[in-house]
């Protein structure tokens, strides 16, 4: 029976849990101690739990893309508004109209006289828009009116933009449009009361509600004192909707609207007002007006704040309680089978959860299961883990994934410094300062990036280990950190594979000079290790071989050659597989030549 990684110290244990706990409750409650991963869980909650069923009770008039190109484009006279208003209510009764729109200049007078007279006469809610940021320009356009007495939770507004003088007096009522963005650019709140002047303006759904006679459910007010979460219930494409040219047409069915609430918006694009919502980054403002006038005249009000955080937090401490029981009585695997059936338990509760709470700290029990399970898997795990973590720090980028995952397996401290015989290879761009001096920088930056990355392949291609990285060249070895007793022939395959792929590198980039290579190897003693110090670890190899290998990569220049082994390598290549070589005839490398009077490194050190 396992213990918890923690058991022989029961007061870190009751501490880490308390403090867990704690974590819990105050997280629960207090959702923006979590705001990030809580709005991006909600957000995709939200998203697959949008009902596609229309409410019966709300229609939208658009004023789309149709419209302005039957009537003209925005904005419209006076005139063409108030006939509008005036056809909706000749041939439908409903509850309301509210426009999701604001008139702050005054046009001509007939215009505008005709629009105030259809307000006048007509249950219609005008649209204020008011300033909650912080500016040292005050805007006050228009004339406020129709304001409520003040509230203490209303938020005070810094400026507004209203209608003008003559269709504000002419207003029963007036809401605001104003919504509040999160830091992500995303809609989820609106104020319930803005304030300007000793008087606060609900939301224009609010409004709407109000002017109908209508209260709200306690349960809305009790949600929270300064702003209502906007449910997002109904998906973008399931309200119903009708184009703003059939109604001045006649195009609709007379009395299709009786006992509806009416919302004046638009979602063509010349009227700039899509907004990113958490269930599209595109919709129509009018969209999150009619979700919350549709969560305010539901039938069944969201749940209090307090019973979701309560939920939130019994859930999450509920699934700690049960894991550190199967921690105790089971294996880990069984703990963690627990804990991801758990997180799923969790993502259906709170996809119902969500819409009735849309602020809710949806990742807490996420957190607190994850950051349980971790701590255990951590603790248990620790001391492999940092012997790895140095391994794979220290031979990241050096070695292919699969030799990288034999070292993770060795029982063997492969870091210690050794001495044993190795195959050195070096290779660079030839003519690599005659490109620089012709090409654009970005050109020879991109170039050089694909060579090296085709000699790293090739490399990594046969289980060498990339030491470094030196301006245009790359040095590799092979039989170091693992044993290969066929290091020469590996050695001498890289560089077949590399030239193979530089042919067809060329080929496939015509616009580009034909880039050649020059390969130096060799076979030899050197001493192989960790090298670094106590700021910086590398490991390589460091001796006459690899000098040698270098050297020899210099000496191609003076035998007109790409690649030159020295005869140490060639005696440890099998001849079958230098014969095997003989379409390397259509490569650039003139392999006849130092397969036949393979060029000792003495030799060499007199052509200097």
């Amino acid at each position: 029976m396992p213990n918890l990684p923690f058991d022989d110290t029961p007061l870190l244990k009751k501490s880490l849990l308390t403090l867990i706990f704690v974590f819990i409750w105050v997280g629960a409650f207090s959702p923006s101690i979590l705001q990030y991963p809580n709005n991006s869980i909600n957000d995709a909650l939200l998203n697959l739990s949008t009902s596609d069923q229309t409410p019966a009770e709300i229609t939208i008039i658009d004023i789309d893309e149709n419209s302005l190109q039957a009537i003209g484009p925005w904005p419209w006279s006076r005139e063409v508004i108030a006939k509008l208003i005036n056809r909706l209510f000749e041939r439908h009764t409903p509850k309301v109209l509210g426009l999701d729109l604001v008139f702050p200049e005054p046009r001509n007078r007939h215009g505008d006289q005709a629009l105030a007279q259809a307000i006048k006469q007509h249950p219609i809610c005008l649209a204020s828009a008011f300033d909650l940021n912080d500016s040292n320009q005050i805007r006050q356009i228009g004339k406020l009116t129709q304001g409520l007495p003040l509230t203490p939770q209303s938020l005070r507004a810094k400026g507004y933009v209203t209608n003008h003088q003559s269709l504000s007096e002419a207003a029963q009522c007036v809401g605001h449009i104003t919504p509040l963005i999160d830091s992500d650019g995303v809609i989820r709140k609106l104020p319930k009361y803005i304030a300007w002047d000793k008087k606060v303006w609900p939301s224009l759904a609010h409004a709407m509600v109000l002017h109908t006679g209508g209260a709200l459910h306690q349960r809305h007010l009790e949600s929270n004192p300064a702003y209502f979460s906007i449910p997002y219930r109904t998906e973008p494409k399931a309200w119903r909707s009708v184009s703003a040219y059939d109604l001045l047409m006649d195009n609709v069915e007379k009395g299709q609207f009786n006992g509806q609430f009416i919302l004046l918006g638009s979602s063509a694009l010349g009227l700039s007002d899509q907004v990113n919502t958490p269930i599209g980054s595109w919709l129509p403002g009018v969209i999150i007006h009619a979700e919350l006038l549709h969560s305010l005249l539901s039938q069944s009000p969201p749940i209090k704040a307090g019973y979701a955080h309560s939920i939130t937090a019994l859930y999450a401490t509920s699934s700690l309680l049960l894991l550190l029981w199967a921690l105790r009585r089971y294996k880990p695997h069984v703990s963690l089978l627990t804990g991801a059936g758990l997180i799923g338990g969790w993502f259906l509760i709170s996809a119902w959860l969500v819409h009735q709470h849309p602020n809710l700290s949806s990742s807490l029990p996420l957190v607190a299961i994850v950051l349980f399970l971790s701590t255990y898997m951590l603790w248990e795990w620790w001391s492999v883990d940092k012997q790895n973590q140095r391994i794979t720090r220290l031979f990241k980028g050096y070695l292919a994934e699969s030799v990288a995952h034999q070292l993770l397996d060795s029982q063997e401290d492969v870091l210690k410094t050794q001495k044993r015989e190795i195959t050195v290879l070096f290779a660079d761009i030839e003519r690599f300062t005659a490109l620089a001096a012709d090409m654009p920088p970005e050109t020879l930056g991109e170039l050089t990036t694909k060579v090296l990355d085709l000699m790293t392949r090739a490399i990594h291609e046969t289980e060498g280990t990339l030491d470094k990285y030196i301006g245009d060249a790359a040095m590799a070895f092979w039989n170091a950190p693992l044993d290969q007793t066929d290091h020469a022939e590996r050695a001498f395959q890289s560089a077949q594979i590399l030239l193979k792929e530089l042919e067809a590198f060329n080929r496939n980039h015509p616009d580009w000079p034909d880039i050649r290579v020059r390969i130096g190897i060799h076979t030899g003693q050197a001493l192989v290790g960790d090298f670094g110090t106590s700021l910086r670890h590398t490991y390589t190899a460091i001796g006459e071989t690899v000098n040698w290998a270098h050297a020899l990569h210099d000496l191609t220049k003076r035998y007109q050659t790409d690649v030159l082994i020295s005869q140490t390598t060639c005696m440890r290549i099998p001849n079958q597989r230098l014969k095997q070589a003989s379409h390397w005839d259509a490569c650039p490398l003139e392999a006849r030549q130092f397969f036949a009077n393979p060029p000792l490194f003495e030799e060499s050190e007199q052509a200097k």
